[in-house]
């Protein structure tokens, strides 16, 4: 009978154990600023970090305008897109498909002509290609700057404490 309790312990214990999935998440506020053609957002995100994976919910006028999942779709104003067709069709057809992204994960980006400098506390680029783009890129802390001066396109994050 003891063998038989041990045994049974040890699959309760092996099977909820097995189940339990230990990430470490991490919610925060911001400021979100983007600047495109088609898109004029400068309001409240929230953004939700779990083990490889992003998402950012941004709210126009309180209501929700644009979630971003990695990895995922991303829906602006109710309609979602693939993140290469949003990439394309918000942005510029050059920016790898990853863009939004690495650019939410505060990653350096992967653009033909970038050059790096690496900084304490994050980093700048300096991406150049003509008549496709022009781009600064910097990072600091919990603070993101993304301007492309050839697409017109602006991109903050300020994430408050």
């Amino acid at each position: 009978m003891k063998s038989f309790v041990k045994v049974l312990l040890l699959f309760i214990i092996t099977f909820n154990s097995g189940c339990a999935v230990l990430t470490k998440s991490t919610s925060s506020s911001a400021i979100v600023t983007i600047k495109t053609k088609q898109i004029r957002l400068n309001d409240t995100a929230f953004i939700n970090r779990s083990f490889g994976s992003t998402e950012i919910e941004i709210y126009k006028a309180g209501v929700l305008a644009l979630v971003i999942q990695s990895g995922r779709q991303i829906c602006l104003d109710g309609e979602c897109f693939d993140e290469d067709i949003f990439v394309k069709r918000f942005f510029h057809e050059t920016y790898p498909v990853d863009f939004i992204h690495t650019l939410f994960a505060y990653e350096p980006l992967n653009l033909e002509g970038a050059t790096n400098e690496k900084k304490p506390d994050g980093f700048t680029q300096q991406i150049f290609k003509k008549n496709r783009y022009n781009i600064t890129y910097r990072v600091e802390k919990k603070r993101l700057f993304f301007r492309d001066r050839t697409n017109k396109i602006l991109i903050q994050i300020k994430e408050t404490p």
